[in-house]
């Protein structure tokens, strides 16, 4: 499908002759990678090269009894942070495993950007560095047996939202213009200097974004309708959940726009998103989540000096059916959330201009309301909503795994029952033969080193095969004696010595064609 390279490929079927596949049978794969250019005038085209490769299916090694199969899964704990990022050791070999502990870490690097390492934390050494990929697709390398794939939010940003407690009073209709991630379009990660072009102010850092609950205080609607007026919350500090903010103003150079603006334009001097002053005027209160007890956070808002405006010193967005919270003739309530320690007295580094000064803004904050509709009705804190952050991998996240090893767990006994000769009887040629001229007869089911004699009825010897690797269960005889001559059709004896183990002594039978001397 032409989708990038893939480290490795399982199967456990013959697809050619639809069957599953048999141990101790051979198997050819051919593997071949290929790259393409795509310049209409290019030739070649196409650049390949390819190679087969012999896989043949059995048995681990005697005596060994593997933890996990292929395609199985490690389990890992995700020690510290608090990243949805989400590690997964993928067994792909699982004769390979260690037995060691592992650990991902992460960090951002000046010229890669995000990247992570994998420790091998028994032998302190690092086996991958500055590893880029954070997709969780297969482009990964393998390394001690396993494909270790790492995932998580390439970005910061608004992953979803809930409703705790009470009732939804925030809508995306009308409020969506800017197009953020979250919320249809309506909240988001970003701040008013970096946003569209307004500055050049970055917002916060990914790896300080943070989850944050909004509690609404008690607002009460007066008249039904949903102009200046109509509503009232309490600004004396009995309700708690209304917030001091920093209060900043739009278009306060130019005349009011309406005659009961006038009293709420403080500096009308300065161009911008400037700041008007410090009341207790949000009826909210915000709260870091990702912290405990929860962390609660200064909050600053826009009023915009226009047709349309809800400039009253207060900040409470106005009824969709009503309302275009993005339109540059709206009200543009929008309220900002800082990753700032909430204070009841200002900090002077926030006293300027909302869209040219380096702020710690977490959450562009700009839905209309529900209808005319208050919050909290009943008391203050009664409705709640839940901004569910994107949260990225950083230097805090710590994963960790363990590679459970293989183990010698069964007798000598259990496995050396288990070796056997193919085929048995052997009868002229055997399926292993690859040619006229070759006789090969197998030994399965054996230990890592061993030796094999064999003798014949009589108890004379005929030769010996010795065994010293682990990666094989098998080992061949060609059906010959010491001295490359064939044998002769008959029983024999074969006698297997695994230190460690004991012995096995079996018969098998060869029958060979007759073979006629020359004679000159």
């Amino acid at each position: 499908t032409d989708n990038g390279v893939r480290h490795y490929s399982g199967t456990k079927n013959d697809i050619i002759n639809g069957t599953p596949l048999n141990n101790h049978t051979d198997y050819f794969f051919r593997v071949e990678a290929y790259s393409f250019n795509s310049d209409p005038l290019a030739s070649p085209k196409t650049l390949s090269s390819s190679a087969v490769l012999k896989v043949t299916p059995q048995r681990p090694i005697a005596g060994t009894e593997f933890s996990f199969d292929f395609a199985d899964t490690l389990s890992v704990t995700h020690v510290t942070g608090l990243s949805d990022g989400v590690v997964t050791p993928l067994i792909i070999d699982p004769d390979k495993l260690t037995g060691d502990g592992y650990m991902v870490v992460f960090e951002e690097d000046t010229l890669l950007g995000p990247v992570w390492h994998l420790l091998n934390t028994t032998t302190g050494d690092t086996v991958l560095y500055q590893v880029t990929n954070q997709t969780g697709d297969d482009d990964y390398v393998i390394v001690d047996g396993m494909l270790i794939t790492v995932s998580g939010p390439s970005v910061p940003g608004m992953k979803d939202w809930e409703i705790p407690t009470g009732t939804r009073r925030f809508t995306w209709a009308n409020a969506d213009g800017f197009g953020w991630e979250g919320f249809n379009g309506a909240m988001g990660w970003g701040g008013p200097g970096d946003t569209h072009g307004f500055g050049t102010f970055t917002p916060m850092p990914p790896s300080t974004h943070v989850t944050v609950l909004l509690v609404l205080a008690q607002v009460d609607t007066l008249d039904g309708t949903d102009t200046l007026g109509s509503f009232t919350f309490d600004q004396t500090g009995a309700d708690t959940n209304v917030s001091y903010a920093y209060r900043y103003g739009r278009g306060f150079t130019s005349a009011p726009a309406q005659p009961e603006f006038a009293p709420f334009m403080i500096d009308v001097t300065n161009g911008g998103y400037r700041f008007q002053d410090f009341t207790q005027s949000v009826p909210l209160s915000a709260w870091n989540m990702d912290v405990s007890p929860p962390q609660r956070l200064a909050v600053g808002y826009l009023e915009n000096n226009a047709v349309d405006g809800r400039l009253d010193g207060k900040y409470f967005p106005g009824s969709f059916t009503i309302y275009d919270n993005v339109a540059g003739t709206g009200p543009r309530e929008w309220l900002w959330i800082f990753l700032e320690d909430y204070s009841t007295t200002p900090n002077a580094a926030y006293m300027g201009d909302a869209i040219g000064d380096s702020m710690p803004v977490l959450w562009w904050v700009m839905p209309n309301r529900r209808g005319v509709v208050p919050f909290s009705e009943d008391s203050t804190g009664q409705d709640q909503f839940l901004l569910i952050s994107n949260h990225i991998n950083t230097a805090v996240d710590v994963f960790t795994f363990t590679a459970t090893a293989p183990s010698v767990s069964l007798t000598g006994e259990q496995f050396l029952d288990d070796i056997k000769t193919v085929p048995n009887p052997y009868y002229l040629f055997s399926s292993y033969d690859n040619s006229s001229n070759s006789r090969i007869l197998k030994f399965i089911n054996l230990p890592a080193t061993c030796e094999i004699s064999i003798y014949n009825l009589a108890g004379h010897f005929i030769t010996r095969i010795s065994k010293d690797d682990p990666t094989t269960t098998e080992a061949t005889w060609n059906v010959e004696n010491d001295f490359n001559v064939p044998v002769a059709s008959g029983i024999y004896i074969y006698v297997v010595d695994a230190p460690g183990f004991g012995q096995k002594i079996g018969k098998m039978a060869i029958f060979t064609e007759i073979e006629i001397l020359g004679q000159y």
